[in-house]
């Protein structure tokens, strides 16, 4: 399954500091058992989005809490809900 992953910084200038440091020493992979599809920032990169795969809960909960954000979403295709939601029961 695809998942999206939610991030932001509030107005803390050393918080988002110390979070792109740490983003640059590791490189933000996940762990093994999810893979990383892409990674969108905001331009004045208070906060942006993650999109992951992955079948493992826990590959998943351990990418958030390495970077303190618990704040995902399950993702799906634009063509295959507009078909759900456009059939009748």
């Amino acid at each position: 399954m695809k998942f999206i992953l939610t991030f932001s910084w509030e107005p803390d200038r050393q918080r988002r500091d110390e979070g792109i440091a740490r983003f640059l020493k590791t490189g933000g992979m996940p762990p093994k058992g999810a893979t990383l599809l892409g990674r969108w920032t905001r331009l004045d990169l208070s906060g942006g989005f993650v999109l992951l795969e992955s079948d493992d809960p826990k590959a998943l909960a351990e990418f958030g809490l390495r970077r303190n954000v618990l704040k995902f979403s399950n993702a799906t295709y634009t063509l295959p809900l507009g078909a759900t939601v456009g059939t009748e029961n």
